[in-house]
């Protein structure tokens, strides 16, 4: 008999190539959206059942959750520039409260397995930092910065918390940076600026960030449906450790241009930052964030199927096209 899988979110960045991928297995796929109804031209071979759902619903799911085995739950609040009251008790409500709800709602409806995409944002912005550690692990003491981690780790206990009272089982995953097809936000930008051959000052940036290719991060969330050993576990996860000037210089590669590297010094880079009021920016791009994810690969006998340069050739691939080139 073929699992039933309820992927929420799954219009998303995520959730697209996830329903891809699932689309490939032997299972039945139902996924939710909350605004728009997802076009199929998209994803024109996948066959999903679309629901509509809100995750603040406290009303009755309906057949949701009629026969479904495992429910992986992407759908939530992501990051914003706003910083006020109100986005912190929102980020509470979709991301704590909400998970809380559709968690109790699956363990009554004879959900298996729950799986939930948290944020390494529960460890920490970097790995850089004065009093850091200098890899994050599965079982570092919590450090959320913002109402955004702050939220995820939320979800998570709550999350845990109904497991622990029912015979659901849940697996939770913390990704890096996730990037492929349909990346948005810094990583985007970043493609931009070097498709355009715009000189960026990092050439002598000695840093190390985790990353993980969204393909890669769905192999590993399919790998763990029903797996012994991701059984109530907490995964860290990544594929590659790179650089800043070793992403761009990989990206000018695919996209045959010239990286226009140039050394500039690090500290004046963070002061100019601070001065602007973004010094995040400054961690993002200069600071470094590392993970291990030996407990996954060791656990699920896991590694990533597909390499670095070419996740960065389908990413270029897609960029292009964006583009209509």
């Amino acid at each position: 008999m073929m699992n039933r899988i309820l992927v929420t979110g799954g219009s998303g960045f995520l959730g697209q190539r996830l329903l891809y991928l699932l689309s490939k297995k032997d299972v039945l796929i139902r996924s939710t959206y909350l605004n728009t109804i997802p076009t199929q031209k998209k994803n024109p071979s996948i066959d999903v059942e679309w629901r509509r759902y809100n995750v603040l619903d406290n009303s009755d799911v309906g057949d949701l959750l009629k026969d479904v085995d495992v429910v992986i739950h992407l759908a939530g609040m992501a990051h914003t520039k706003k910083n006020d009251e109100q986005t912190t008790i929102k980020f509470k409500e979709v991301n704590a409260n909400g998970t809380e709800l559709l968690a109790r709602k699956a363990a009554i409806n004879k959900v298996k397995q729950f799986i939930y995409i948290s944020s390494i944002k529960v460890n920490g912005q970097s790995t850089s930092g004065i009093n850091t550690p200098e890899i994050f692990r599965e079982n570092d003491s919590i450090n959320t910065t913002d109402p955004y981690a702050a939220s995820k780790y939320s979800g998570e206990c709550k999350l845990i918390d109904v497991c622990n009272n029912t015979n659901m089982k849940y697996t939770i995953f913390r990704p890096t940076l996730i990037f492929g097809p349909g990346v948005k936000a810094n990583f985007l930008n970043l493609i931009k600026l070097v498709d355009v051959g715009v000189p960026l000052p990092f050439s002598k940036v000695d840093n190390c960030r985790s990353m993980i290719y969204v393909d890669n991060l769905c192999d590993a969330i399919y790998t763990s449906i029903k797996h012994d050993n991701a059984e109530n576990k907490l995964f860290l996860i990544k594929d590659v450790d790179v650089s800043t000037a070793k992403l761009i210089r990989s990206l000018a590669l695919v996209l045959n241009k010239s990286p226009r590297l140039f050394s500039f010094p690090v500290s004046i880079l963070r002061k100019l930052c601070v001065l602007f009021g973004n010094e995040m920016l400054y961690e993002k791009l200069l600071g470094s964030l590392v993970v291990d994810d030996s407990l996954l690969r060791q656990e699920l006998n896991w590694s990533p199927p597909i390499e670095f340069m070419e996740a960065i050739k389908e990413t270029i691939t897609w960029h292009k096209s964006n583009k209509g080139i």
